[in-house]
């Protein structure tokens, strides 16, 4: 029997509810791991390196100038991870730059479980999951 391969899933939320909803929301799912978590930036960019996750749920709860530079590391950091960004903002300019800086997908926060697990599984690239994108 063929093993399943488990993407490996990062979160990061300054609110523990928040993180603890997103992990619960994952934890049934037999294809997916979340391991580890984080608060802020900082923790991230450190954990990440360590952990080396193949997805970045990411709420950043952080200014702007913030939350671009911690998205820019983590992307520089580990360019194999898919940083997907969870937020309530709808500015242009906010979404175009965390895109330039190295997002790769954006869900609207409080994301719906099946929104969640399909952008996850579809920013893993073929060679790592069978449920990417060509």
């Amino acid at each position: 029997m063929a093993q399943t391969m488990l993407i490996r899933v990062m979160v990061v939320d300054p609110v523990a509810a928040r993180r603890k909803h997103i992990c619960e929301l994952l934890l049934p799912l037999p294809d997916m791991e979340v391991v580890g978590v984080a608060r802020d930036g900082a923790e991230s960019i450190r954990l990440a390196g360590v952990l080396g996750p193949e997805a970045i749920v990411f709420d950043p709860d952080l200014s702007f100038a913030e939350s671009l530079q911690t998205i820019k590391t983590l992307a520089a950091n580990l360019p194999a991870a898919r940083i997907i960004l969870l937020t309530a903002s709808s500015d242009t300019d906010y979404l175009r730059a965390a895109m330039l800086a190295g997002v790769r997908s954006f869900l609207a926060q409080p994301p719906k479980l099946s929104d969640l697990v399909e952008t996850i599984r579809r920013a893993i690239p073929d060679e790592q999951s069978p449920h990417a994108l060509p």
